[in-house]
Parts: C-alpha cells; sequence; structure tokens
C-alpha cells in the first residue's frame, strides 16, 4: 500500500504506467496495480507474476473460464491494402463483439500460404498490398450465427475487395487456424538457404495499428531486410 501511494503522488510516473499498459503488454510485473487498485490484496494479486519471475507460489487455483459458444463462422477477408485491413480491424472490435477473433496476414505471408487448400485460388493473382482478416464470428445458435455474420458483412460493405465466404463445418474452419497456427514455420521453411528466422513483436493502440505497421514496414525496407512478412493479433493491436 504505501508502494501503491509512492507511485500514485507521482503524477509523471502515473501516466507513465497507464501508457505503457494501455496496449498489450506480457513483459515484466503488472506494474499498473499499483496505480488501478487501493486495496493491497488486489494489488499484490494482480501484482505478483511476471514474466520476470515470481513473488510467490500458487498453491491452489480456481479458473473462471470464459464462454465458448458452440456455433461458429471463420473465414478470411481480403482487403486491398494493410492500412485497410487494420482500419476496418478497430471498426470491427468497435461495433461487433460477436467477433472473437482478428488475424491479419499481409500480402507476404498469404503467398507463403497460398497453396495450401483453405486459401483462395484468387490468392496466387496477387500483385498488390492485397491484405486478409482471418476472421471468426461467434454465436449461440445457428440462427444467432447467420445474423451476426450478415451484420458484419453488411457492416463492411465496400471495404474488402472480394466476396465473404465463411466456413462453418468444423473440419474447414480447422483448416484455416491450422494454416494460421503454422504459419511462423511456413515462412521459416520458404527462407533461402543460410538465411536465418528472425521474429519479434510490436503491440500498439489499435487507432494507431494502422500507421504503425506502414512504419515498421518502411524501417524494414530501410535497413534492407528485403524479405519479411507481417502477421498478428489485429484485434489486440500486436503484430
Amino acid at each position: 500500500k504505501a508502494l501503491s501511494d509512492r507511485v500514485k503522488a507521482d503524477e509523471e510516473l502515473v501516466a507513465h504506467i497507464r501508457r505503457k499498459y494501455e496496449i498489450k503488454n506480457t513483459t515484466g510485473y503488472s506494474l499498473n496495480s499499483l496505480i488501478d487498485y487501493d486495496d493491497p490484496i488486489d494489488i499484490l494479486q494482480h501484482l505478483i507474476i511476471g514474466s520476470e519471475g515470481t513473488l510467490g507460489f500458487i498453491s491452489e487455483i480456481t479458473l473462471r473460464t470464459v464462454p465458448d459458444p458452440p456455433y461458429k463462422g471463420t473465414g478470411l477477408v481480403f482487403f486491398e491494402n494493410i492500412h485497410e485491413a487494420c482500419r476496418a480491424t478497430e471498426l470491427i472490435k468497435e461495433k461487433w463483439p460477436h467477433v472473437d477473433a482478428l488475424e491479419l496476414l499481409d500480402i507476404s505471408a498469404l503467398k507463403v500460404v497460398q497453396n495450401q487448400r483453405c486459401i483462395p485460388k484468387f490468392v496466387k493473382s496477387f500483385d498488390g498490398d492485397q491484405t486478409a482478416l482471418l476472421t471468426e464470428i461467434i454465436a449461440e445458435s445457428k440462427e444467432e450465427l447467420s445474423h451476426n455474420i450478415h451484420t458484419v458483412t453488411s457492416g463492411l460493405q465496400g471495404i474488402p475487395t472480394h466476396d465473404f465466404n465463411f466456413k462453418t463445418k468444423p473440419v474447414e474452419r480447422m483448416e484455416l487456424w491450422d494454416m494460421r497456427k503454422g504459419l511462423l514455420a511456413a515462412v521459416g521453411g520458404n527462407r533461402k538457404t543460410g538465411t536465418t528466422v528472425i521474429i519479434e513483436d510490436f503491440a500498439v493502440p489499435l487507432k494507431h495499428l494502422g500507421p504503425a505497421t506502414l512504419d515498421v514496414r518502411k524501417l524494414l525496407g530501410d535497413l534492407e531486410y528485403d524479405i519479411f512478412n507481417i502477421f498478428g493479433h489485429a484485434k489486440d493491436g500486436n503484430m
């Protein structure tokens, strides 16, 4: 409690911590608990474990799980460029809570997996900055799923470049997710002999995702990294 009070008394430090934890942050201890809570127990509960070690151990735990609706529709939604895909991500997250996942694949990532069965054949003809969002929509019933899919597709009219095609059969949905989960390995397998794969994450507030992604792309080009792929958890602002 004394440490929390000291931190809260420093306006500059409070602003710095808030800024750092507005975005996805899994590094170190959750220092935001020192400004988010007043009760010492609440502070300790949220502070105790971080990627740099622990301040204690847990001998017993109860998990409160999130709902896992039984009906899902999964599909690749294509956009003219990465900026449009990022703009759509912000719109979708703001308007439609039943969209459970948005995974971005830039043109380079799409080209790596273009021969997989779950990827539409027209991807092979892409020659610009086309970008896809692997999108999953959830519902409690078939009727609700159809309604939710229609809500999203009609709300996005005019932004994507190709017709929507959401898969609802589990085997077809899993093909898409297997593609996404295996993307890093596919990228690694596609590299030139004698080269090494380097992977780095960055996370920004969602409203800055489009410009930040373009800036990272320019930086990689300026540093003469001629072959690179950008993909990641667009809904979290994490690439």
